[in-house]
């Protein structure tokens, strides 16, 4: 996951950057886009958090609308699996962990992602706090946004103390980083097909994510 986001230092920009997998040849990005004036949502600022809401609610903080939505109306995704202590419960969770990070792309806010992972989750963190940094300095992004296409188990792990993992393949769009002007600061070709492990334990009643990165790390 974190491996395929790139941080544009000075500018407060994260990207995905250049996968392995799938793809279409390079795109020049036009010069600039139209600007949004966002607002300036609610987030945690510094780690992570476990789940402290309903879990069958989205929580307050998390915004409900951005500057990256696939239709006008596209809500936050509902939360799902988060208390369900069964197979079924653990993968539904996985796939809804990786929406809370397409809709913080959506938003420019990583408020969603942060109810549900744990403080070893470093790339976790990482993609956190670039989003973040992004929507501080007063920028935000055009695509980008991803779709899981599979969901395979891949069993415990002693190595992050997790009771379920799963293999979760998405696409990607392609993406544009803008700033609040609407110039353009960077941009990426969509992918498919990309493939990263997640790694899940149950925690104080519910399913948090301890672990992800790309497939093999």
């Amino acid at each position: 996951m974190i491996r395929r986001f790139v941080a544009f230092g000075a500018a407060g920009l994260v990207l995905l950057a250049g996968c392995t997998s799938g793809g279409g040849g390079p795109q020049d990005p036009p010069s600039t886009l139209p600007t949004y004036s966002p607002s300036t949502p609610t987030s945690p600022s510094t780690g992570s958090t476990a789940p402290s809401v309903n879990p069958s609610t989205v929580p307050a903080d998390v915004p409900t609308t951005g500057p990256n939505l696939h239709r006008f109306d596209e809500k936050p995704p509902k939360p799902q699996g988060v208390t369900d202590h069964t197979d079924a419960g653990a993968k539904a969770f996985a796939k809804f962990f990786y929406l809370t990070i397409d809709w913080g792309y959506a938003t420019t806010s990583s408020a969603y992602m942060r109810h549900y992972f744990e403080k070893s989750c470093i790339e976790c963190i990482s993609v956190a706090d670039g989003l973040d940094k992004t929507r501080r300095a007063g920028n935000h992004f055009i695509g980008g946004r991803l779709t899981v296409t599979n969901l395979e188990p891949a069993g415990a792990s002693a190595k992050y103390h997790a009771e379920a993992g799963y293999f979760i393949t998405y696409d990607i769009t392609s993406g544009t980083a803008v700033d609040k002007d609407g110039n353009v600061k960077n941009g990426d070709v969509a992918h498919q097909g990309v493939v990263d492990e997640v790694w899940l334990a149950w925690t104080r009643g519910e399913w948090t994510v301890v672990a992800a990165g790309p497939e093999g790390q």
